[in-house]
């Protein structure tokens, strides 16, 4: 839900342009064609060194701008999409690594919604045993992202910047069935011609229970905090503060269960809220929910999931001129997607996605505080890894 997240929710990947993307393909498919004949002296030598996964797609989203498609037309295109992640060991049993991540996502037509990102990074394993793993990290990167901002009713276009932080990932084993986990982290982003500078704190805990051979369930928190320095112009309240801090809470609890014949199935369940701390003007209670069906079986691999939140604000009003009528809104992610394993090392997908928002706001006035969309994306392409 992008009521107090200024940055892009979830993936901050894409492409800066169209000759980059078409680089990219025609290295990837030598890289294909090469590893293909020598699949197996290739992933040997790379398992020495580390670990690299490639995925090249392309397909079609109907609502880049994410405008409310009943009222307004949405803009669709086509798309070119790449992902790179590797980890290099600095030497043989080396705690130290180099990790990478690219991404590139380049919409034909539309270059003012591409995206990339390149992440160097450095990693640390500082334990490594039976019971338990701590590693630590630190990256810098370079980013293109659409900029989703709850100041305006929709996303004009992206923006370059810079970002730099440093986490932490603990995975400890409490007893035969019991393990416990956090990660977290410090980000900070600088825009280069955007106001949303900002820094970011995040931190996740969980503790897991395996219960007999088929369940499993866990309980935990998730917290993130934001501190935007310089925030646009507060076209709903003038006399809000200039900047903008807020705190997300969330309690989760979940349970993994396998169901037999390579089916497994999972539930996540979160209760929480959005704290503004600069003036309480955009606090929000939140609930949610994620179901997910997988299912594993030779060559086939079947995703099926489907995610609501549900948040109801304390103060922010659905139409400015309507004082009193306070914002409600439900967003809904559905995501289905089949993969082929052709080879140990390659296979191909097909997924697809609808992203819904609903809001309580009249839109047929200029004053709605938030928008409703319906964004649907479909994708075909290739993963390598090795």
């Amino acid at each position: 839900m992008r009521l107090l997240d200024i940055r892009s929710n979830g993936v901050t990947a894409r492409v800066c342009t169209l000759v980059r993307i078409g680089t990219l393909f025609c290295l990837m498919q030598g890289v294909v064609v090469h590893a293909w004949n020598q699949a197996d002296d290739f992933a040997d030598m790379h398992r020495e060194a580390g670990s690299l996964s490639i995925k090249a797609s392309a397909g079609f989203e109907s609502n880049i701008f994410e405008v409310n498609d009943r009222r307004e037309p949405a803009t669709g295109a086509w798309f070119q999409e790449t992902t790179i992640e590797d980890t290099i060991p600095l030497g043989s049993g080396s705690s130290w690594s180099v990790t990478l991540e690219g991404a590139w996502k380049s919409f034909y037509g539309y270059s003012e919604a591409d995206e990339y990102l390149a992440k160097p990074g450095l990693a640390w394993r500082v334990i490594d045993d039976d019971a338990t793993t701590l590693t630590l990290n630190a990256h810098g990167a370079r980013y293109r992202e659409r900029i989703h901002s709850p100041f305006t009713r929709l996303t004009e276009h992206s923006e370059p910047g810079w970002s730099a932080g440093a986490g932490w990932d603990l995975e400890r084993k409490l007893a035969d069935k019991e393990q416990f986990t956090w990660e977290g982290g410090v980000d900070a982003q600088w825009f280069d011609s955007a106001p949303q500078d900002n820094f970011q704190f995040t931190s996740k805990a969980a503790f897991e229970r395996q219960v007999g051979e088929a369940l499993a369930w866990s309980v935990g928190t998730k917290w993130d905090f934001q501190r935007y320095r310089v925030r646009p112009p507060d076209v709903e309240v003038p006399g809000n503060p200039s900047d903008l801090s807020t705190l997300e809470g969330r309690l989760l609890a979940g349970c993994k269960w396998k169901l037999g014949a390579g089916w497994q199935f999972e539930l996540e369940a979160s209760r929480g809220g959005n704290f503004d701390l600069t003036n309480g003007y955009y606090n929000a209670g939140v609930v949610g929910v994620q179901a997910l069906l997988r299912w594993d079986s030779g060559p086939w691999k079947l995703k099926l999931s489907a995610e609501t939140e549900w948040v109801w604000s304390g103060k922010r009003d659905a139409n400015i001129n309507v004082p009193g009528h306070r914002l409600n809104a439900r967003e809904y992610v559905f995501e289905a997607g089949v993969e082929f394993i052709v080879s140990e090392h390659f296979s191909v997908f097909l997924d697809g996605s609808a992203h819904l928002q609903r809001v309580n706001a009249d839109e047929s006035r200029d004053d709605a505080t938030l928008n409703s969309f319906t964004d649907r994306t479909t994708r075909i392409g290739v993963a390598c890894t090795f």
